[in-house]
Formats: structure tokens, sequence, C-alpha cells
């Protein structure tokens, strides 16, 4: 009995002297951010949505042409005249774009 109390004994100091790496060297998998769409084609009076995954940061949207396609501060994106635009999404002093094409 006393053989028996010692080993298990021996075996459970060696446990808890034992590193555990695996638990040590955990890093967690933060996904990337990214748009949903880098490039658009609208219609004259339509509209689309572009959103920013995985991003847990105020957003601002901005537009470099609001006069060709507008866009709403929650990402709502308007075709107003043909022509080219790109939406800048910004999170975290990191800018976004994503091009938007406007046709007839």
């Amino acid at each position: 009995m006393k053989k028996v109390t010692v080993i298990l004994l021996l075996v459970l100091c060696a446990y808890f002297l034992y590193p555990h790496t695996r638990l040590a060297y955990y890093k967690p998998i933060i996904p990337k951010r990214k748009l949903t769409a880098t490039a658009l084609t609208l219609k004259v009076g339509k509209t689309a949505y572009v959103h920013l995954q995985h991003s847990k940061k105020p957003v601002r949207y901005y537009s470099t042409a609001p006069y060709i396609a507008s866009v709403s501060p929650f990402g709502k994106i308007t075709g107003r005249r043909t022509g080219v635009a790109i939406i800048q999404v910004i999170s975290n002093k990191k800018c976004y774009r994503c091009k938007v094409t406007v046709v007839k």
C-alpha cells in the first residue's frame, strides 16, 4: 500500500512541476478586417451596402465624389450620377477603399 501511495505522489509532483507549454503559448486567432466589397457597380438611383467585417471600433464612411455616389453613416451607398467614386471606410486609423462605378 505504501508503494502505491509513494508512486502516486511522485506522479502528481511530476505533473505539477512539468511546465504546461501549450497553455503558455496559446494565441487567439483574430480574423483580419476587410470590406464586404472592394468594387461595386450601381445604376443611377439604386443602393448597396458596404460594411467592415470583424471590426469592434467605430467606423466612418466618406465618398470622394458625393455627387456621383453618396454614402450614409451606416454604409448605404446611393448612385446619383454616372461616373466613378471611391468610398473610404476609416476605422482605428486605417483606411479601406471600395471603388464604386455608377452607370445609367
